[in-house]
């Protein structure tokens, strides 16, 4: 749960629930009474892969909630492979199967197991946005899978070479050191099928998602027929506005966006100086409404920087 929870105000008839809404990196939302802890929305304990490490035993099932849609596929499947190249499609393809993959909660193994929403994907700490008026809930989903491996402690010097995004997990403690790497083609482009990205609006009145749209463009894909829908890699919150505006940055190609509530289209975009790697703010100065964001960027993501951009929204002339 790398989201910060949400606090809303759910219509449900005539009655108005407090409600603490929690997004997950598997891609799912729990609905909890926000007075008693009660799910508002089911929840059911499922059974889960088991660990094959041997000595270790996980936990048998974990909560499903099945009171709204899945935002993530739950296996990562063939037909979800993806290459730019048919060599890079055939290379991800043979990856894949050569991996431990029994879908989310899929545990660490000794031969490599695919973690699916990986740890950049799902719902990430960028959260979501809540609103009222149309009791939506906007969420920014990442489709992307990571590779993780464990390995004797004793024997892991060997493994250690120059792998693009490696990173090394000591788990002290234990016998073994995790390995966990995104799960890429050479080019560095994801294996997983696009969009990468994507803004989502989820009805909580109907419980069903009213559109979804891929989040941003990847600079260095521009050149690809069709890139522009394939989405980015994004971090960055949504921010909605009594106008019934989105407000968003995020993505890797550095732009500002404005999306329309009730469609999901985008109504303007702005390009940042630095990426928008983050969540904008709006406030009153002077009677003026205003829109901010941190235009710092990420590591491997967005442009650095270290800019502070603000909007103002337009003097309405009165007569």
């Amino acid at each position: 749960m790398a989201a910060a929870p949400l606090l809303a105000r759910l219509s449900v008839g005539p009655d108005t629930i407090p409600a603490v809404v929690v997004g997950t990196k598997s891609g799912m939302v729990y609905v909890l009474d926000r007075e008693s802890g009660a799910a508002i929305l089911p929840i059911e304990e499922r059974a889960v892969p088991s660990s094959d490490v041997p000595g270790e035993q996980s936990w048998p099932t974990q909560p499903i909630s099945t009171g709204l849609p899945a935002l993530h596929e739950a296996r990562l499947s063939q037909d979800m492979i993806f290459g730019i190249t048919p060599k890079e499609y055939r290379l991800c393809s043979e990856q894949l199967n050569s991996l431990r993959n029994n879908g989310t909660f899929t545990p660490p193994s000794l031969n490599g197991s695919v973690e699916w929403p990986g740890v950049w994907g799902g719902i990430n700490w960028d959260g979501m946005a809540w609103d009222a008026r149309h009791q939506l809930l906007v969420v920014s989903i990442k489709r992307l899978a990571t590779i993780v491996q464990l390995y004797d402690r004793r024997a892991i010097h060997p493994v250690l070479d120059d792998v693009p995004g490696l990173e090394v997990l000591q788990q002290r403690g234990t016998p073994f050191v995790a390995i966990r790497r995104p799960f890429v083609a050479p080019s560095g482009v994801p294996c997983t099928a696009p969009p990468w990205g994507a803004l989502v609006g989820l009805d909580l009145r109907t419980k069903t998602v009213r559109w979804s749209r891929p989040l941003g463009t990847i600079p260095s894909l521009r050149r690809i027929p069709y890139s522009s829908q394939w989405g980015s890699i994004t971090f960055g919150a949504p921010l909605i506005t009594a106008g019934g505006l989105i407000f968003i940055g995020a993505s890797q190609d550095d732009h500002f966006r404005a999306v329309d509530v009730e469609t999901g289209m985008t109504l303007w975009e702005y390009e940042l100086p630095a990426g928008g790697q983050a969540g904008a703010m709006t406030y009153l100065y002077r009677g003026r409404q205003y829109i901010l964001i941190a235009a710092g960027g990420r590591d491997g993501i967005g442009t650095p920087g270290h800019s502070l951009v603000a909007f103002a929204l337009p003097r309405v002339r009165r007569y």
